[in-house]
């Protein structure tokens, strides 16, 4: 657990400092804690005890009874504020209140009460810290008392500590305002001090509510310390959010409200000097905590039901995932490390030299490119080049050029006498890495997405006379992934993917499987500690690993500290969530898929900053790019939601993170989008016409490459243009803005190879790189262009052979039509009008 300064050692500094004779606590969510996200949660717990023990009609559900204590509550405490002013009641009085046919069936209101009170006790758990602060606090020879806005009397309060096995300071007295008819929003901190005539100036008050606690304090003119986490510091909402629906309709959160509030103010949370928790800690905390947690379960359960004594974690990411297993449950089957990575399985899984199993073992991020296959297979580049070509291929010539592999014999013949040589050596490692139960089963897990090591293994071990029945459990699946279970292969994911777009489907909204497969990279990071990536086995049959490169190490420790502090205190806190039926549901599941897909698309711009320095790796441990590139933050400011597809992950790994950082309207939009909102709403298309892009090879008047399309503008005018193509030979590249006479600012002009050899950027009309036909510039940064004209950039040198991406900004406005003046207030203006739509479109989205 961090040892840095927090609220609690604030609080003991002040104490002994001296100066202080009182300590004034509140007592729920300062000295107790509910495994719920709020206490009227719990409602719903109570009213299955009562149906279960028939208490109630045979027609009443749970649910009637959580909205019949709700409305009993709101009527006593009217009642309350009108016979004494102040709405504080007990909890007699609301029972009371509640059906009279239920309360003779239960057997009357004080038979009720119990009931409640023992629920009560049943969810109730200390906060640890807190608790030593009052022993503490004694020992000091500081008197100790409570003050707590409850409908529970002085004595069922410290009834509920006694239940619970608390041992409290003698204490100097308890407050509740069911019994002063006052609360601490009012008086009843004052009035306490009042009555025992003590100094306000000697007096230290804690609690957790930043209005009642921090107000009666303030009032009362003593000390305080808050004991919360301020919602303006927080990551974003969307776990704790996604977890508190959960818990209204099923009575519990797995504790996560508390837990993670007790982490983030151990690790110096709401301290008033600063320093509180990284946003990388609090990812790991109340993101990846109950995530991953959810996992381990979902992992030991499914290996018990299987029947199977241990666990094959592949390594990277299931070297982690074990240690949150380890942490959580002491009851999980015993685990063992294989090391296994895509680049290694899917070289050795070549049997044949199928075009699947090819697609298999080089399919990557970056544009591919001949060196790729001799650098995966050591083959005679000369031969591959004789192929495929010697320069980079697009996207749309991957496949082709992975079938002329395949039938190419003599290269064929090659690659598969490389890969038997690996898979020799895989299946060294294999013999003693592996180990199979009784029923000829291995269980394998890891983070998951496409099952491609599993199947890269069972191909492997298959071809070597293995007969064995290899079980993936995954975090989750992808498309692929699932396409695999279609084809036989025996895996699962944790997390539900059935809103991931199946083949031949669109989708006008993105959905929540979606959004975390459009940015499966943050997940792996937070799960990959620096054990290396295997990137050959040896002769021996030993791994061959490459150190960890990448950057921002220190940030992803810091997030996987927090998944594990949060781990370990959920088993000594609520162990028994383990066995909570209703967090083994699917609608468990889906509520942190929903959680996690929510950080993700609507991070803070502090999460973002921090999230967005992790690098991800292509292939073999190579390859390292950040998953926010710095150029991110030009490219962006000039997009908008519904063109976005023209930033591809070669661009921008996380895109709601960089619109978070770079473009506030473009983060707004992308949410209204995702709920539900036709982007050409957002973003309608350019009044000037079609846009172009067209690259022309020398002495040919027909484009080798080229785009076309009407683009859309962003809220402040701006419209772009992107075209990917693998290109030989270029003797200019044209640039149609609109076919419309019209007068346009220029953003920017990119034409970057990605071999580095090409790189202009051009950001000024007057730029002596550019041919106007039919216009001319106005300004620097200004031009016109008559119905038909365009720009064009001639190549001085023709001979490129490289991928280009050249892309356009502009903001364009037909002849005639005036140059509308933008200020900062109207952009200002427009975002936050903008950011709240797409809050309101968002809310009713999910209320739906």
């Amino acid at each position: 657990m961090a040892t840095t300064q927090t609220v609690y050692s604030d609080a003991r500094s002040l104490i002994d400092r001296g100066g202080i004779e009182l300590l004034t606590s509140d007592v729920f969510d300062t000295l107790l804690w509910r495994d719920a996200a709020s206490p009227h949660d719990l409602f719903v717990v109570l009213g299955g005890d009562l149906v279960d023990a028939r208490l109630v009609p045979d027609h009443v559900s749970p649910e009637d009874v959580l909205d019949a204590r709700i409305h009993a509550e709101r009527r006593a405490r009217t009642a309350a504020r009108r016979d004494h002013g102040v709405g504080e009641c007990t909890i007699e009085e609301i029972w009371q209140r509640m059906p009279a046919a239920w309360i003779e069936r239960i057997g009357g209101v004080a038979d009720g009460v119990t009931a409640e009170i023992e629920m009560e006790q049943r969810h109730l758990r200390p906060i640890e810290p807190a608790i030593e602060l009052l022993q503490h606090a004694h020992d000091a020879g500081v008197s100790v008392a409570l003050v707590s806005d409850t409908y529970f009397s002085r004595e069922q309060l410290l009834a509920l500590f006694a239940g619970l096995g608390i041992e409290l300071p003698p204490l100097f007295d308890v407050v509740v305002s069911s019994e002063h008819r006052d609360n601490k929003a009012g008086k009843l901190l004052a009035h306490a001090l009042e009555h025992h005539r003590i100094d306000p100036r000697r007096v230290l008050h804690i609690g957790d509510n930043p209005h009642a606690d921090a107000a009666a304090a303030h009032d009362a003119g003593t000390h305080f310390v808050g004991l919360d986490i301020p919602h303006s510091e927080r990551i974003g909402p969307a776990m704790p959010h996604a977890l508190a629906s959960f818990s209204a309709i099923h009575g519990t959160d797995a504790g996560a409200s508390a837990l993670s509030r007790e982490l983030l103010l151990m690790e110096g949370g709401a301290r008033a000097a600063g320093g509180g928790p990284t946003a990388t800690y609090e990812f790991g905390v109340t993101v990846g905590g109950p995530l991953l947690t959810g996992f381990a379960d979902w992992i030991t359960a499914r290996t018990t039901d299987l029947g199977v004594g241990k666990v094959h974690y592949l390594l990277r990411e299931g070297g982690f995932i074990s240690d949150v297993v380890a942490a959580l449950r002491p009851d999980a089957p015993r685990a063992a490390h294989v090391h296994a990575s895509r680049w290694v399985m899917g070289r050795a899984a070549v049997i044949e030299g199928t075009s699947d199993e090819l697609v298999r073992a080089l399919i990557r991020r970056a544009a591919f490119r001949p060196d790729h296959v001799t650098e995966a297979f050591d083959v005679d580049r000369a031969t591959v080049t004789r192929v495929i070509g010697d320069g980079l291929l697009s996207d749309a010539d991957f496949l082709p050029a992975i079938e002329a592999m395949a039938n190419d014999e003599q290269l064929r013949t090659a690659i598969v006498a490389s890969s038997a040589a690996l898979r020799a050596r895989v299946m060294r490692y294999l013999q003693r890495a592996l180990d199979a139960d009784d029923h000829n089963r291995i269980v394998v897990c890891d983070i998951g997405w496409g099952g491609t090591i599993q199947e890269a293994l069972h191909a492997i071990l298959a071809a070597e006379g293995w007969s064995v029945e290899l079980i993936g459990l995954y975090l989750m699946l992808s498309r692929p992934g699932r396409d695999r279970v279609a084809g036989g292969a025996r895996m699962a994911g944790f997390l539900p993917d059935d809103g991931v777009v199946p083949i031949g489907v669109e989708r006008s909204t993105t959905s929540d499987p979606d959004i975390v497969m459009r940015t499966p990279e943050i997940v792996e990071q937070l799960c990959t500690p620096e054990i290396g990536t295997l990137v050959d086995i040896d002769d021996s049959g030993s791994p061959v690993l490459a150190d960890d490169p990448g950057g921002a190490l220190e940030s992803r420790r810091t997030a996987r500290r927090g998944v594990l502090d949060y781990a370990r205190l959920r088993q000594t806190r609520l162990p028994e969530a383990s066995a909570d039926q209703r967090l083994r549901s699917d609608a468990y599941r889906r509520t942190l898929l929903a959680g996690l897909a929510g950080t993700i698309r609507r991070p803070s711009a502090r999460l973002a900053q921090e999230l967005g320095t992790w690098e991800h790796d292509d292939v073999g441990g190579r390859g390292h790019e950040p998953l926010v590139p710095a150029e991110a933050a030009e490219l962006l400011r000039f997009a908008n939601a519904a063109d976005t597809d023209m930033i591809g992950t070669r661009h921008v790994y996380w895109l709601h993170g960089a619109a978070a950082l770079a473009n506030s309207e473009l983060a707004a939009q992308l949410d209204a989008v995702e709920a539900g909102v036709a982007a050409a709403e957002l973003c309608p298309p350019s009044e000037v016409g079609q846009a172009l892009i067209a690259v022309f090879p020398p002495d040919d008047v027909l484009a080798s490459a080229q785009v076309a399309t009407v683009p859309h503008r962003s809220p402040r005018g701006w419209s772009m243009l992107r075209l990917t193509a693998a290109v030989g030979q270029v003797r200019e590249v044209r640039i149609d803005i609109g076919t419309a006479a019209l007068s346009f600012e220029l953003g920017r002009l990119h034409i970057i190879g990605a071999s580095g050899r090409v790189a202009m950027r051009i950001d000024r009309t007057n730029d002596e790189r550019l041919r106007w036909v039919g216009g001319h510039p106005t300004d620097t940064r200004g031009g016109v262009l008559r119905a038909g004209g365009f720009l064009t950039v001639p190549f001085e040198d023709p001979v490129v052979d490289d991928m280009l991406e050249i892309d356009i900004a502009f903001r364009a406005r037909p002849a005639g039509q005036a140059v509308p003046r933008i200020t900062p207030r109207t952009l200002q203006r427009r975002a936050r009008g903008l950011a709240s739509a797409a809050r309101a479109r968002v809310e009713k989205f999910r209320q739906r």
